[in-house]
């Protein structure tokens, strides 16, 4: 009787939460079964510890039908890509697609079907020009050959770091959605679209909301894609009412205080340290640099750069400069990855190496040093953990590091040197593989003398040039590597 009970109960309940999914998604009047599409993507793995390997690579992911021949999903997965096939209406048949367009920073793309029959029978969905239904959230998406609809909490919306880049813009946080394991899912609120899920941080859900989408695809549209902005200065909040007393700014604590300006390059005197930032176009920045935006309320200042805007854009800056207010126009200069010392990814290209006498070396980036796993921040020395929050300058754009040595009789003592950053070859300056590999022309006195950079442990190594070249003919053949070397010819 008991067991009766509780299958009848567990019944009612599939039954209540499937109608009350069911209720929520048809809200609008929109038949999500007409433009929610599954996509499988193929690509290439790449292994930054053996940058000479290479494995398949395979994922599932969801997109939405926002324009016809249009396909809106995530950036995700689609790097190194070499095939991606799309499903429809919960039908088994694959239809083969192309990248139409795609920005890794702000983590968006849009596919397309090789066939335009594809599209026969399917409905564009409309993405919100506004803020969606914090109480009408589903994530809908095909398992199967059925529709699924899961309603999903709404915590906050919070400007952080895109899925992709160092990139900061607004992300809606959600409550985490327990069997969710492909990125993105489609988010859905009275009809129309509201976000596109992208990961999972600290046990919450992200999701890029629909305004900012819609911003973008907007201004692709024009077809001369300018990428996004960014602020390249950092700040401190400015609480401490000392700190406005020595910038003598009367009145009611307010706005930020920029601390360091060195990426400004050509524009470093229109933002400099100590100016107090008090409105960015127009908005009144507080003392932690949060600002009230119209559609999700309180966000951090660094929305404002891609709000509405994009690089080569103007923003207006209501500044504290030697006790007097003062307005400076400054252009959004476009967000890259090699803004950063140690590039955050590298997309689309084989992993560059250069082996000399066994010993390993790489461009040193976030992809090797994330290679070392989900905590590689307390793994890999903390030196290159420091240096990968670094900005690069003209001095230092980027760095080698020894990142292994395949043991070998002729390397012997130098098995266990790993992560440490060069500096010069045959007294060359080293700043990348191009670099090594000119240096190794000009051996000194018959040896090549590798010197890393102050505050490694070990200073420096040699090697004979003269028997280098006999070691690594035996060592590729023991390791079973095609090549000494894959340098990028940019």
């Amino acid at each position: 009787m008991r067991l009766l009970s509780i299958l009848i109960f567990t019944a009612l309940a599939t039954l209540c939460s499937t109608s009350f999914s069911a209720t929520g998604i048809k809200k609008g009047g929109f038949d999500w079964e007409k433009a929610i599409i599954t996509v499988e993507v193929s690509g290439i793995q790449y292994d930054f510890r053996q940058p000479w390997s290479r494995q398949p690579r395979q994922s599932m992911k969801s997109g939405v039908v926002i324009r016809q021949g249009e396909i809106l999903t995530t950036a995700q997965g689609l790097d190194n890509c070499i095939m991606v096939r799309l499903q429809r209406l919960g039908e088994s048949r694959w239809w083969e697609a192309r990248v139409k367009w795609m920005d890794y920073y702000a983590n968006l793309a849009v596919l397309t079907a090789v066939d335009d029959k594809f599209f026969v029978g399917l409905k564009p969905a409309q993405l919100s020009a506004k803020a969606p239904d914090k109480e009408n959230l589903h994530i809908v998406r095909w398992k199967g050959a059925n529709l699924e609809a899961r309603r999903v909490e709404f915590n906050q919306y919070i400007v952080d770091e895109s899925e992709l880049s160092f990139l900061n813009y607004v992300q809606m946080e959600l409550e985490s959605v327990p069997d969710q394991v492909n990125n993105p899912e489609i988010l859905v609120s009275n009809g129309k679209i509201a976000g596109l899920t992208t990961s999972k941080v600290e046990g919450n859900t992200r999701a890029i909301p629909s305004i900012f989408i819609k911003n973008v695809l907007a201004e692709q549209q024009k077809g001369q894609w300018r990428g996004l902005g960014y602020f390249p200065f950092y700040w401190q909040p400015s609480q401490n009412p000392a700190l406005h007393q020595f910038l003598n700014l009367k009145g009611d604590p307010r706005g930020v205080v920029v601390i360091e300006t060195s990426q400004l390059k050509d524009q470093r005197d229109i933002i400099k340290p100590l100016d107090i930032i008090l409105e960015v176009d127009g908005f009144g920045i507080d003392m932690m640099g949060n600002y009230k935006d119209p559609d999700f309320g309180r966000l951090l200042l660094e929305n404002l750069a891609v709000r509405n805007k994009f690089a080569g854009d103007i923003v207006t800056f209501k500044i504290w400069r030697k006790g007097e207010e003062q307005l400076v126009k400054f252009k959004l200069p476009k967000f890259s990855y090699s803004e950063r010392l140690v590039p955050q990814q590298v997309f689309d290209k084989e992993p560059e190496y250069l082996i000399v006498g066994g010993l390993v070396f790489q461009p040193l980036t976030e992809p090797y040093l994330r290679s070392f796993g989900a905590e590689w921040r307390r793994i890999v020395p903390f030196r290159l953990v420091y240096l990968s929050s670094v900005d690069a300058t003209s001095e230092m754009p980027s760095l080698v590091v020894l990142s292994a040595v395949l043991p070998d009789y002729f390397n012997i003592g130098y098995h266990d040197y790993r992560g440490l950053v060069v500096d010069t070859v045959n007294n060359f300056t080293v700043r990348n593989l191009t670099d090594l590999n000119k240096a190794l022309k000009s051996p000194a006195d018959g040896y090549h003398i590798i010197k890393f950079q102050k505050g490694d442990s070990i200073k420096s190594i040699v090697i004979d040039a003269n028997g280098e070249a006999d070691a690594m003919a035996r060592i590729l053949k023991r390791y079973n590597i095609p090549s000494a070397s894959k340098i990028s010819s940019k």
